[in-house]
């Protein structure tokens, strides 16, 4: 048996924090496997955005890469001459074909379904439920064991700015709740129920009944300005906050003055703000879409997406006390067990079951 370094390279995606989950993900695992250690394990890194074919040649010889791990689904080709592994975050343009951003405007469906179908060389892929497992095999033929289910950990959020707590507090009347829903304006994420939903709680209060705003984070992806009309055309112009693109110390703010996460967005199930939410103490009413139960369980409330009274009524049920302390304690316990740490442990167990088939055949 020889005994010899696995020499593996991690490619990531050169791209800022206003991209949202695709950030968070990758500077999670990145920060974890910078300080995870294992023997006869060395780990390099590079961002895709330097590698053509003749670099991977390049880096492949000079470090002796013998297996390359892709932060995220492939855009091109696999170019290295190595084993890889790669992760999937959800098929939305299989999905959801309807929306331009996932099928027509960057990445066409044609290119995103060539890019999957390339997947079928890879050692392992990585998803965070079983059902996107069950998507994947259905769409593509892929061996089910070749696939594992691995769910996200729960970003790690630094403690909150002072800031926007200040800003919150001379905009919101004492009695006001917070609605709090973090996401890039994409048509997909959903925003116009959202809103749909603030004004049937607008408008069938009763005296009993609290009074809610919601408070939108996120780049702008040319949907926003639709949704800034939607407002408008339902007098919700001093009931809707759109703070832009703000850093996690801020989204840690928000989430501990919300009342309630509530998350529409069409696409998942693996979304990453429900366990940012758990993680402090924020309930979650989030979409009921296709394998959402499975990665949430009861530490959710659930409402149908494309009914606005189900989530009025969803984010009014967190009005009793009860249920609220309950989805909240059922989140933390959620959260704590998603950590990076044992995110990073599943796929190095991939790996060292790679190195016992290297050792099967020559350098």
């Amino acid at each position: 048996m020889r005994n010899e370094m696995t020499n593996i390279l991690i490619v990531h995606q050169s791209i800022n924090p206003t991209a949202g989950g695709a950030y968070t993900l990758q500077t999670e695992i990145l920060n974890e496997v910078s300080s995870y250690q294992t023997e006869g394990i060395n780990v390099f890194t590079a961002p895709a955005s330097i590698i053509n074919r003749e670099i991977a040649v390049q880096v492949e010889k000079n470090f002796n890469i013998n297996l390359v791990w892709y932060l995220f689904p492939l855009k091109t080709k696999h170019l290295f001459n190595v084993p890889y592994i790669a992760t999937i975050w959800d098929l939305g343009h299989r999905n959801f074909p309807v929306f331009p951003e996932l099928t027509v405007t960057g990445w066409t469906f044609e290119n995103r379904d060539e890019a999957y179908r390339g997947l079928l060389s890879a050692f392992r892929i990585f998803v965070g439920s079983e059902n996107l497992r069950g998507q994947l095999i259905s769409a593509y033929g892929f061996e089910r064991n070749r696939i594992i289910v691995n769910p996200f950990p729960a970003p790690s959020l630094p403690l909150p700015n002072e800031p926007i707590k200040n800003r919150i507090d001379s905009e919101s009347p004492t009695q006001t709740r917070i609605l709090f829903y973090p996401a890039q304006f994409w048509a997909h994420k959903n925003h116009v129920n959202l809103v749909k939903a603030l004004q049937i709680l607008e408008t069938t209060k009763g005296t009993n009944s609290l009074v809610y705003e919601l408070h939108l984070t996120g780049s702008d992806q040319g949907n926003e300005s639709f949704i800034r009309d939607q407002a408008r055309s339902l007098g919700l112009n001093e009931k809707i906050f759109f703070h832009g693109f703000v850093d996690q110390a801020e989204i840690s703010s928000l989430y501990d003055r919300a009342f309630a996460l509530t998350y529409p967005s069409l696409l998942g199930p693996d979304n990453l703000p429900p366990l940012e939410a758990m993680s402090r103490s924020c309930p979650v009413a989030t979409a009921d879409i296709e394998g959402a139960r499975e990665v949430y369980g009861d530490s959710a409330l659930y409402f149908d997406p494309l009914d606005a009274v189900d989530i009025a009524n969803k984010i009014r049920s967190l009005e009793s006390e009860e249920l609220r302390l309950l989805i909240m304690e059922n989140g933390r316990y959620l959260a704590a067990s998603r950590s990076s740490k044992k995110h990073v442990e599943t796929i190095f167990n991939e790996i060292k079951l790679f190195r016992r088939y290297r050792e099967l055949f020559p350098a």
